[in-house]
C-alpha cells in the first residue's frame, strides 16, 4: 500500500505538505532558539554557581525530570537563585556541586546554566531534524 495518496494522476502529497509545514515550524523554532542563545551569549558574563536543590517535574510516561536550582553571586554582590530550564532524569549535578552560570549583567535574573546541551544541542536538533524531513519530502516528491 502506498503511504502517499495520488489525486488526478499526480502525487498529491497532502501528507508531504503537512510534514513540510511541520518541518518549517520546527526549523523556525530551532533558528529562533539559536539566535536567542547567540544574543544572550554576546552579553553574558560567567559566574561560579552552586546547585542548591533539585526541582522535580513530571516527565515522559510518568517519569521524573529534575531541574537544578542554582545559586550564584552577580557582579552587584547580590545572590540570585534560578531554576535551570534544562533538567534530566538522571545524571544531574547534585546539591553542593559547583557549576558555571552565564547571566546578563544588566538583567541578572536572566541566568542560564552553562551546559552545552541546553545552549546548543536542542537548538541544533530543532534545525537538523526538520532539514532531514525536508530532504525526505524532496525525495518523495521526486518519486511521484
Amino acid at each position: 500500500m502506498n503511504f502517499f495518496l495520488h489525486f488526478t494522476g499526480h502525487s498529491a502529497p497532502w501528507q508531504l505538505i503537512l510534514v513540510f509545514a511541520a518541518a518549517c515550524f520546527f526549523l523556525f523554532i530551532g533558528v529562533y532558539l539559536l539566535i536567542g542563545n547567540i544574543r544572550f551569549l554576546k552579553k553574558a558574563v560567567k559566574a561560579e554557581g552552586e546547585v542548591v536543590a533539585e526541582k522535580a517535574e513530571s516527565g515522559y510516561k510518568g517519569g521524573v525530570i529534575y531541574d537544578p536550582v542554582i545559586r550564584f553571586t552577580a557582579r552587584d554582590g547580590r545572590q540570585r537563585t534560578f531554576v535551570s530550564d534544562f533538567g534530566m532524569s538522571a545524571g544531574m549535578p547534585k546539591p553542593g556541586t559547583k557549576v558555571t552560570v552565564l547571566y546578563d549583567p544588566e538583567k541578572p535574573h536572566k541566568a542560564k546554566w552553562d551546559d552545552s546541551i541546553g545552549l546548543w544541542v536542542f537548538p541544533f536538533l530543532f534545525i537538523i531534524a526538520p532539514l532531514g524531513a525536508i530532504v525526505f519530502i524532496a525525495w518523495q516528491w521526486n518519486l511521484g
